[in-house]
C-alpha cells in the first residue's frame, strides 16, 4: 500500500488529540485525513481495508470545510473506526528505532523484539523511506532540528509513559499489588517489626499503625478476605520471624467472604495469586486479564506499552514500602464509598442509604463460609501460639444507621466461634457497637474517617493485648 507511513502518522496524531481532547488539532488532522483518504483511492488502492472510516471522515471533513468545527466530544466517535483502520495498516510499516543515548534500563522502553535499533548518528544514517518508519528517542531537551531527511518521528521518556497512562493505566488493582509488594520487600530488612495487621478495607481504615505502641506492618487491603489476610500474615512472620503479634481486623461480614469464589476474581488473579501463589477455592484462568483501557496501534506497535506498565507499578512498590496506603498521592476518599456526605442527609436519607448497603452484606451471608474460615483461622491461632505469638481480632466498628439496617445474621453466625477460639488463646477486641464512635468518625456507613481511624487505634492500644 502506498503512502502508509504519512497515513500512520497522521492516524496517530488524530488519535492523540482525540484522546487529550485537543480540539483544534482533531479538526486539523481530520482535513488532513480526508486529503490522504483521497489520494489513496486516486492511486487505485482497494479502500475495503479501512472499513467505513474513510466515509466517516469525509463526512466529518465536509462539516469543517463548511466552517463548522468538530467539537471534542462529537468526535469521540471516531476512536474505535480510527483504530481499526490504523491496525489495517500496520503490517505495512516497518519500524526503525534510533538512539541519542544508551538504551538504559530496557524495562523503561521496551521495545518490541521485531524492532531494530540504531545509533542517533547524522552522518551515518539511512534515509528514511515510503514505508520504513524512522522514531528517535531522545532526552527531554534534545535539540531536534536537522534530521527531516532521516526522522519522522521523536519521542522522549515522558512521552511514552503519557501513552502507557492511555492504554495502560494504572489502577487501583496495580495499586494494591505495588503496595502489598512493597511491605513485603520492606519487611525482608525490618527487623524493628513486631506488630502485623492484615484485613479488608475496614481494617485499612480503622487501624493508624503510626499510633502503635511498637512498629507495625498494615497488610490490610481492599478485596482482602480471611484467608488471604492470613496467608499474607504467615508471608509476613516468614519474612520477619522477629513479628510476636498477628492482628485480624474486620466488620463482621468480613466472615462471609471467600474471594477465590467470585467468577472473575480480579482481586485474586490481580493482587493476592501473583504475589502469595495460592489460588484456595479459585479453579478459573489464573492469569491476570488484559488490562487494556485503550489503543493507540503505532504505539503499540514499536513499544510494549503493558511491559512497561508493569515496570511502573514495580516502581511505585519501591516507593509505597516506605509510606501508609494512604498518602498524599492517594488520600482517603472524601466520603468512603458513597457518592455523598451523609452528615449532611435527612434521616430517611441515610436509612435508606445504610438499608443498601447492609443488604449487600447480608447478600454474602453464608454459615458454611464462615466455619470454612473459622477453620483455617484457627489452624493458624494454633500453629503461631505454639510459636510464642499473640493473635487477635478486632470487630471494627460501624455508624447506628448501618448497624440498625445490617440486623445481627452476620454477627451472629460468627460470634459463637469468636467465643470458642477465645478460649484457645486468641484476644479479642469489640469495637462493633461501641458507644463512643459517632457519625463525625465515620467516612460513610461503615468506614471510619482519620478520627475514627485515631479512636480506634487508641481502644486497641489501650486494651492491653497488644
Amino acid at each position: 500500500m502506498r503512502f502508509v507511513k504519512s497515513g500512520a502518522l497522521i492516524m496517530h496524531q488524530l488519535l492523540d488529540a482525540l484522546y487529550r481532547g485537543d480540539a483544534a488539532r482533531i479538526n486539523e488532522m481530520i482535513s488532513l485525513l480526508d486529503h490522504w483518504f483521497f489520494a489513496l483511492e486516486e492511486s487505485g488502492t482497494d479502500m475495503g481495508v479501512f472499513g467505513g472510516f474513510p466515509k466517516a471522515i469525509n463526512t466529518v471533513a465536509v462539516q469543517i470545510f463548511e466552517e463548522v468545527p468538530i467539537e471534542a466530544k462529537d468526535a469521540l466517535r471516531l476512536r474505535a473506526p480510527l483504530a481499526e483502520a490504523m491496525e489495517a495498516i500496520m503490517g505495512d510499516l516497518e519500524p526503525r528505532v534510533f538512539l541519542e543515548f544508551a538504551l538504559g534500563n530496557a524495562a523503561l522502553w521496551r521495545l518490541r523484539e521485531d524492532v531494530p535499533t540504531h545509533p542517533l548518528d547524522g552522518g551515518n544514517m539511512p534515509a528514511t523511506g515510503e514505508n520504513s518508519l524512522h522514531i528517535a528517542l531522545l532526552p527531554e531537551e534534545s535539540a531536534r532540528e536537522g534530521m527531516e531527511n532521516t526522522i519522522d518521528a521523536f519521542m522522549s521518556l515522558s512521552e511514552i509513559r503519557e501513552w502507557v497512562d492511555i492504554c495502560y493505566p494504572l489502577d487501583s488493582f496495580d495499586y494494591n499489588h505495588a503496595y502489598l509488594t512493597g511491605k513485603f520487600d520492606a519487611l525482608a530488612r525490618a527487623d524493628a517489626t513486631r506488630i502485623a495487621i492484615a484485613g479488608d478495607a475496614h481494617a485499612l481504615a480503622a487501624i493508624d499503625e503510626g499510633q502503635m505502641p511498637r512498629k507495625t506492618v498494615q497488610l490490610a487491603l481492599g478485596g482482602q478476605d480471611p484467608y488471604y489476610a492470613l496467608a499474607a500474615l504467615r508471608r509476613a512472620v516468614a519474612l520477619q520471624p522477629n513479628i510476636d503479634t498477628l492482628m485480624i481486623a474486620g466488620i463482621w461480614h468480613f466472615w462471609h467472604l471467600d474471594i477465590s469464589g467470585a467468577d472473575e476474581a480480579l482481586a485474586l488473579r490481580r493482587v493476592f495469586y501473583p504475589i502469595l501463589r495460592d489460588a484456595h477455592n479459585f479453579s478459573g484462568d489464573l492469569r491476570p486479564p488484559h488490562a487494556r483501557a485503550n489503543c493507540a496501534p503505532l504505539m503499540e506497535r514499536i513499544f510494549d506499552l503493558n511491559a512497561i506498565r508493569t515496570h511502573l507499578r514495580d516502581a511505585l512498590s519501591e516507593e509505597l514500602a516506605k509510606e501508609n496506603y494512604y498518602n498524599p498521592r492517594n488520600p482517603r476518599p472524601e466520603f468512603g464509598n458513597l457518592p455523598y456526605d451523609f452528615h449532611e442527609q435527612r434521616p430517611g436519607n441515610n436509612e435508606r442509604g445504610a438499608g443498601r448497603r447492609a443488604a449487600l452484606h447480608n447478600r454474602d451471608c453464608n454459615a458454611s463460609r464462615v466455619a470454612e474460615n473459622i477453620a483455617v483461622f484457627r489452624a493458624f491461632l494454633r500453629e503461631m501460639r505454639a510459636a510464642g505469638r499473640r493473635v487477635l481480632y478486632v470487630a471494627l466498628p460501624a455508624t447506628l444507621w448501618y448497624q440498625s439496617q445490617c440486623g445481627t445474621r452476620l454477627r451472629d453466625a460468627v460470634l459463637p466461634h469468636m467465643a470458642d477460639l477465645r478460649g484457645e488463646g486468641l484476644g479479642f477486641i469489640s469495637l462493633y457497637g461501641d458507644s463512643a464512635f459517632k457519625d463525625a468518625h465515620f467516612l460513610d456507613y461503615d468506614h471510619v474517617n482519620d478520627q475514627g481511624a485515631e479512636l480506634a487505634t487508641q481502644k486497641i492500644v489501650e486494651s492491653g493485648l497488644i
